[in-house]
């Protein structure tokens, strides 16, 4: 992939595919990739096992509509980049609602974005109840669409503690680990939340 026009643009065949020919190739390509950044983070967290149903939640495709793939791939990229900034979550959300007005019933999409605006308000919007409300109605929403999604627990779980709600925490964090017991970047979630509420167990 390239960065272009602030853009990630896959490249298929040695050339770059634009915004109408999004299609099958690009979206193996970026999800390849996003394949590779969640499996970099399995091994240095150390967690090297993973097993076959958070395996298949990494490499199935959650929408069938391919742009919103594509939207959804392009937040996570930027919700991924290294550095820590507003920028970045910023261009996490846009990308994400971008999935959500392609398909709103992407659940993991919303889930997603339930997340970047809890970390939004927490690192750079504090004090904002509407940054907070918005990033709790996501989560469940999210919910609502997919009962049994781990990331839309774990995003309650973080717009919960925002909100000082040690009892919704820690079941929604309890429910989000038992739902993907080895899924490397929501326990690295789980314990920065943990952390947060102070809880050493």
């Amino acid at each position: 992939t390239v960065v272009q026009d602030g853009f990630v643009r896959p490249i298929v065949g040695g050339q770059r595919v634009g915004e109408g020919e999004v299609g099958r190739a690009a979206v193996r390509v970026l999800a390849e990739h996003l394949v590779q950044v969640d499996r970099g983070l399995v091994h240095s967290l150390g967690f090297h096992e993973r097993n076959a149903k958070s395996e298949a939640r990494v490499e199935s495709k959650p929408t069938d509509n391919p742009d919103a793939y594509i939207a959804y791939l392009r937040g996570r990229e930027a919700q991924l980049r290294p550095e820590t900034s507003r920028e970045n979550f910023l261009s996490a959300e846009s990308f994400y609602k971008q999935a959500i007005a392609l398909d709103p019933k992407f659940s993991l999409a919303r889930a997603r974005l339930s997340l970047v605006q809890a970390l939004l308000y927490e690192y750079f919007e504090f004090g904002n109840a509407g940054r907070l409300a918005e990033a709790r109605a996501n989560a469940e929403e999210a919910l609502r669409f997919d009962p049994n999604s781990a990331e839309a627990h774990s995003s309650l779980a973080r717009c919960a503690q925002s909100a000082n709600d040690a009892v919704t925490t820690r079941r929604e964090l309890d429910t989000a680990v038992r739902l993907l017991p080895n899924d490397a970047s929501l326990r690295q979630t789980a314990a920065v939340t943990q952390w947060g509420m102070g809880w050493n167990d």
